[in-house]
């Protein structure tokens, strides 16, 4: 008899273990898909739908919202092709502009030529991207800060 009593009290506690795993993970399922859903209207949430749902003394100073697009990504790339860019353009304004500086030479002059001629060693940095629709034209500005050194371009006298 405690055998059969002993039977069906672990069919009842085993059963119910199942239904309350079965109601956390349904829970937890239901808990995941609303976060999923949540974090998918977060991505499609655009900078005026942020201004609406949060006024600009609750963002931290370090938020602002600039309609220039940063091109870190471009300034990266950049930086790594920038030394084989700078030997090619060099070589082609060298090529293209000292014919016309011996074309153009004063008389007094023997040449008139580049002994050097590079475009530096740091490659210019693109600070920002604006892009503006107005009717049907499309405006894109592209914002470039660049360093010039020294050795941009140094002509022989001679």
């Amino acid at each position: 008899m405690s055998f059969v009593a002993g039977l069906v009290i672990g069919l009842v506690v085993g059963l119910a273990l199942i239904v309350v795993f079965v109601r956390s993970e349904n829970a937890r399922s239901k808990q995941r898909s609303d976060l999923a859903t949540t974090i998918a209207a977060l991505a499609r949430m655009t900078v005026e739908d942020s201004r609406k749902l949060l006024t600009p003394e609750y963002y931290p100073s370090w938020v602002v919202f600039s309609q220039r697009q940063k091109l870190t990504w471009l300034n990266l790339q950049l930086e790594k092709i920038w030394p084989y860019v700078d030997e090619a353009a060099s070589e082609l304004i060298k090529a293209n502009v000292e014919p016309i500086l011996e074309q153009y030479r004063p008389v007094i002059l023997a040449s008139l030529g580049f002994s050097k001629f590079t475009l530096g060693t740091v490659a210019p940095q693109f600070t920002g991207l604006v892009t503006k629709v107005l009717l049907v034209l499309v405006y894109l500005c592209v914002y470039i800060y660049c360093t010039l050194g020294r050795d941009l371009g140094k002509i022989l006298w001679k």
